[in-house]
């Protein structure tokens, strides 16, 4: 995967490289020694920018997350995560990140869609994810900061869902 990652990346340096989400799960590192140490190394060197949350991240439970949130060197986003104690956006992600790429400002908008259903319920008992209708005004309210008070030039929404449909 790196190695076709910069091969891309030789052929259109600004190109965006994002993940949209469920990294946390899957590879023998993370399995065997319950860490995305690796992996996390691992795409920051191969430059990515950007990643969301999937259902899979909260497998290993919260301070998982956070603990992985501190040793990446790209952000974490999620504009409808939740806590659920102070109702404000949790701290391990932050709703955008603005990127430079040939000289455009380009914004990246995360967000996790209705998957709470799919998560086991001690993994998220502290948090809650705006969905729906809820999402919808969160992501039009970050894309026009992006665009008038930030000055990017094209926005970038990156979401995972459990159910895409046709």
């Amino acid at each position: 995967l790196m190695t076709a990652i910069k091969e891309q990346k030789a052929l259109d340096p600004n190109a965006i490289l994002v993940d949209g989400g469920d990294f946390f799960m899957g590879s023998l590192f993370q399995t065997a020694f319950a860490t995305s140490a690796i992996e996390l190394r691992m795409m920051g060197a191969m430059g990515y920018d950007a990643t969301t949350f999937g259902n899979h991240e909260y497998d290993w439970g919260e301070d998982y997350i956070e603990a992985n949130a501190e040793l990446a060197e790209f952000p974490f986003l999620a504009i409808n995560i939740y806590d659920n104690d102070t109702n404000k956006l949790v701290e391990y992600c932050q709703p955008s990140v603005m990127v430079e790429k040939n000289g455009i400002q380009i914004g990246i908008i995360g967000a996790i869609g209705d998957c709470l259903s799919s998560i086991a319920d001690e993994h998220v008992e502290n948090v809650y994810f705006k969905t729906d209708d809820e999402l919808t005004e969160l992501v039009k309210a970050e894309s026009t900061r992006l665009r008038e008070e930030m000055g990017v030039a094209a926005v970038v929404y990156l979401l995972h869902d459990a159910e895409v449909s046709n």
